[in-house]
């Protein structure tokens, strides 16, 4: 909308964007999905299918959104004014995203909880003897048989003269002369039941997790206390929009790559090192053959990245108008690659120390998401000499990688309902943010319950996957082959200039966009369809939370034949009329800024395109008429 009282913001620095785009891209799944998916499914080799996808895939959407959203300087709603109809796909992004960042914000408050832990002397997730431990915990098999004793039936550590022959033949134990045992053959009455400290400490302590998911149980104030707190920070952090949060990432998306070395250099002194980053990148060539390499190099590139979430575009929407999105897209995909590579690097030289340690196998440590977060980090630590200063290090940096997608995301929903009535809400966008950060934190509460486990797995495995996957395909498929390739090429050429889009290697994204980029997409899709089931965590869920994840999943995509329906039924005349109101752009569609708009257009004019909106729209009246109707 080129109204002339409204004044959207830009980027003070080319440094605030990049920052910006970089900590919304690398989040924890660099740190804690990838190096566990490259170990599960090729090591070395998984390179091979990752960085391809990243050529075919990820690259190609990033390039795309970054354009797109720079060119209408609008958030994910508005900016369908390219093609109508298609603005269902902006509502169900919001949709999901607001319905992840349920589980997501947790992970957050859980990160809180572990630092403040982490101010002690002795961490509290070191030992078996706190009040949340069980007879199940390992280290006390360990202290009991160090004093030449055993652990029996009951839990008890009892000495070998205390109990009858024909129990310790029932253990395994072997009585010596002169009063000495052997216990080389004693099986523990516990085997296979044993549980870590750490272990016990997230699911005991932390999360005291209840035996199902129709066990509500009570609430955890002092999570509670830390989902507020992440929230506060994430407010405080975009209260004047991007005037802040581009101050903000100078320190949360760079922190991160700090600790990482830190933690990188660390690594490189501990003994086991070695057998870690082997166990990494030694490559199994034959994984390549099988379906499920690629799928999780193309799902870890499409969500590593964020496309298709809303905080590409709305991040991106924020730039000036001739600001270079395809040497911007590049640079950024790579970094974010290479960070994700390099945390493996730093993982595993960790858990090869942790391995060593404890006198284990590596594969035996491996794990990924909440285990390796909570569990396996955490206990790595607690082997170093001044492990809290290590834990505070470890859960900074975590806090500081989810905090920085989190801003992305939050932004992408405020920039959104802002843009629909910008005139009007402009000045209310403090109240929107507060409104939202307040909504989705009470969204959260019963996350921070008993039973809190159980709903984080359902949430986050109905609100992501398979609705994102459709709306990146309908994306493509919109701008390429509704709005137009051609006019979209020189959409961008008109921001980044002939030099660029006249090389004979610009076909290649041309090509990218058309035909490749949607084949994968499609691909992807199918065999999560084939492949598809019901959402779990140890074990199924019950009828009626299996219901609510139905819910959550048809919530983001019912926007999108829901509003393709409404533009059917207000249009009027044929049924070529009506189609061409529905997908032709609205006449609003064209760049913010009057300058930037003659410019668009003449550039089209030259190369045998419309714009697709109006070349003029000064008229402020009608402007906030149609803003009102549209909204």
């Amino acid at each position: 909308m080129v109204a002339q009282d409204y004044t959207r913001d830009t980027w003070k620095r080319k440094t605030d964007f990049v920052l910006s785009m970089l900590g919304f891209c690398v989040g924890l799944g660099n740190v804690w999905r990838f190096p566990y998916l490259a170990y599960d499914t090729g090591g070395g080799a998984f390179l091979v299918p990752y960085f391809l996808m990243l050529i075919f895939a990820g690259i190609p959407l990033m390039f795309m959104e970054t354009s797109f959203g720079q060119y209408a300087s609008q958030g994910v709603i508005s900016l369908w004014n390219a093609v109508p109809c298609m603005r269902g796909i902006g509502i169900g992004i919001l949709i999901a995203m607001t319905l992840a960042k349920v589980p997501y914000m947790m992970i957050t408050a859980y990160c809180f909880h572990y630092l403040f832990a982490s101010f002690k002397k002795k961490l509290p997730w070191v030992g078996c003897h706190n009040d949340w431990n069980t007879v199940y915990c390992s280290e006390l098999l360990k202290e009991c048989l160090n004093h030449s004793s055993l652990i029996v039936a009951n839990g008890s550590c009892v000495l070998p003269n205390s109990i009858t022959s024909s129990e310790l033949r029932d253990y395994g134990v072997q009585k010596l002369s002169l009063g000495n045992y052997d216990f080389s053959n004693y099986t523990d009455p516990f085997d296979g039941q044993r549980v870590r400290p750490s272990e016990e400490y997230w699911s005991l302590k932390v999360r005291q997790e209840s035996s199902s998911m129709n066990e509500t149980g009570h609430i955890l104030w002092d999570i509670v206390l830390c989902l507020v707190l992440s929230w506060l920070v994430v407010f405080f952090s975009l209260i004047r929009g991007i005037k802040t949060s581009g101050k903000v990432v100078y320190v949360t998306a760079t922190v991160p790559y700090i600790f990482l070395a830190v933690f990188f250099i660390l690594g490189l002194t501990l003994p086991g090192y070695q057998t870690g980053i082997n166990f990494f990148i030694k490559p199994k060539w034959e994984t390549l053959r099988t379906p499920k390499a690629w799928l999780n190099a193309v799902s870890q590139i499409f969500f590593s990245l964020g496309v298709s979430w809303g905080g590409v575009i709305t991040l991106s929407s924020y730039n000036k108008f001739h600001n270079n999105t395809l040497v911007d897209s590049i640079c950024i995909c790579l970094a974010n690659s290479a960070t994700s590579v390099f945390a493996g690097f730093v993982i595993f030289s960790m858990l090869g120390f942790m391995a060593h340690e404890l006198g284990t196998d590596i594969s035996t440590v491996v794990s990924e998401g909440y285990g390796l977060a909570f569990i396996v980090y955490p206990e790595a630590i607690a082997l170093l000499p001044l492990s809290p200063v290590w834990s505070v290090l470890f859960f900074l940096m975590l806090i500081s990688l989810a905090l920085d997608s989190t801003f992305g995301d939050v932004e992408a929903v405020v920039t959104a309902i802002v843009d629909l009535l910008p005139n009007k809400w402009k000045s209310y966008k403090v109240y929107i943010l507060g409104s939202y950060c307040t909504t989705v934190f009470l969204l959260g509460l019963i996350c921070t319950t008993q039973a809190g486990p159980y709903w984080n797995s359902l949430i986050d495995q109905s609100a992501i996957g398979i609705a994102i996957l459709i709306f990146a395909s309908l994306e493509t498929v919109s701008i390429c082959w509704i709005y137009g390739f051609q006019r979209f090429k020189n959409d961008i050429r008109s921001m980044i200039g002939n030099v660029w889009v006249d090389h004979f290697t610009f076909r290649w994204w041309i090509l990218q966009w058309c035909f490749i980029t949607p084949i994968i997409m499609a691909t992807v899709l199918i065999f999560n369809f084939i492949n598809w089931t019901y959402p779990s965590y140890k074990g199924p869920f019950p009828p009626w939370a299996i219901g609510i994840s139905w819910i959550i999943t048809c919530s983001a995509l019912v926007p999108i034949p829901g509003v393709m329906t409404y533009y059917a039924v207000i249009s009027s005349g044929s049924l070529r009329d009506r189609l061409r109101f529905m997908f032709s752009p609205h006449e609003k569609w064209g760049p913010l800024l009057q300058s930037d708009r003659d410019f668009a257009w003449e550039c089209h004019r030259q190369h045998g395109t419309t714009m697709g909106g109006k070349l003029k729209l000064d008229n402020k009246e009608e402007l906030q008429e149609m803003e009102t109707v549209e909204a």
